[in-house]
């Protein structure tokens, strides 16, 4: 039996399910979702798409190309879809609302992911570990923490990444790009998820409630990394000593002390420490700054330990 089948509204209808297109090219590529075919491969990597256009879409995670680029900001993008959503960024379209706390979004599939943090819904399941995620993009980036994969690369100093997007902004500590910028303050970031949380700071807004003591978060991320409190879960672990973190940033101090790897160096002196915060203390020693007072004789120190050293000699004198 023909898959394709005239019908007087819509030229060409489906066999499997009844659908009806106006075109046969269209009923093609659909009778594929029924029947699996995907005849369009890669040749760098043998994944198989439906359709020609996702295979070029595809193929340009492997050359880094990005033909589409934004008038405004000049922004490039590997796919024309792309393009139309951060478009919105500009022109503030947000046209798909939450139906539970009303918050808007511009693209579809971003209320659907919103609208599982209202649910609890996770549909997508790791076939390793049996984890449970509220996104595929999620599920994706999980299952390459068992296979150790890293494919995108950065040509400037080599560095791996298991997710691409991840490989874009390492790339704006090279370049120094920051283009979110806030609105009511002009600060600028390299990534929209941190302008979220900056702005924020400005409204107050903490959308984010634990069920369990009610307490609210303007991050999801903290919201998240505070659950962990509660369940006494402990996703990342060292490969060194098999010691387990809740936050991947807390693995990521700890693995260093093993490698002894030092990301920070101080312009001044050229100091190098393995932790951001070590090197925020140590520049003190060049600025003079000294943030820690005693309230009893108002003396200032540049270390909180200096601080509490000098406050024992207050309650020896009163002994």
């Amino acid at each position: 039996m023909r898959s394709e089948v005239k019908n007087q509204e819509k030229g060409f209808k489906c066999e499997f399910c009844n659908k009806a297109f106006a075109r046969n090219g269209n009923l093609v590529i659909h009778v594929r979702t029924h029947t699996g075919e995907r005849p369009f491969k890669c040749n760098l990597c043998q994944k198989a798409f439906l359709q020609k256009c996702a295979l070029d879409d595809h193929t340009r995670t492997h050359t880094g190309e990005r033909p589409y680029k934004c008038t405004l900001c000049n922004r490039q993008f590997s796919r024309l879809s792309n393009l139309h959503v951060h478009s919105r960024t500009h022109s503030g379209e947000r046209t798909f609302k939450c139906d539970v706390c009303h918050k808007s979004f511009s693209r579809k599939s971003q209320l659907l992911c919103h609208a599982r943090i209202h649910s609890g819904e996770k549909p997508y399941k790791c076939n390793l570990c049996h984890k449970l995620f509220s996104r595929k993009n999620t599920l994706n980036y999980h299952t390459r923490t068992h296979t150790g994969e890293k494919q995108y690369l950065c040509t400037l100093c080599n560095k791996q990444f298991s997710q691409l997007s991840n490989l874009h902004v390492h790339s704006r500590t090279h370049s120094g790009e920051k283009p979110y910028k806030c609105s009511l303050c002009e600060k600028a970031f390299s990534q929209k998820h941190v302008l979220d949380g900056h702005t924020r700071t400005h409204t107050g807004e903490k959308q984010y409630i634990c069920t369990l003591c009610n307490k609210q978060f303007s991050l999801l991320s903290n919201f998240r990394v505070h659950s962990r409190t509660h369940t006494a879960e402990r996703p990342y672990n060292c490969r060194f000593c098999q010691k387990a973190f809740p936050r991947k940033q807390d693995l990521d101090r700890h693995t260093r002390t093993h490698t002894g790897e030092k990301l920070y160096i101080c312009t001044l002196c050229n100091k190098q420490f393995s932790q951001l915060g070590s090197l925020h203390v140590h520049s003190r020693r060049h600025s003079g700054e000294r943030r820690y007072k005693c309230n009893l004789c108002h003396k200032a120190f540049t270390w909180k330990i200096e601080l509490k050293s000098h406050t024992r000699h207050h309650a020896m004198k009163d002994l």
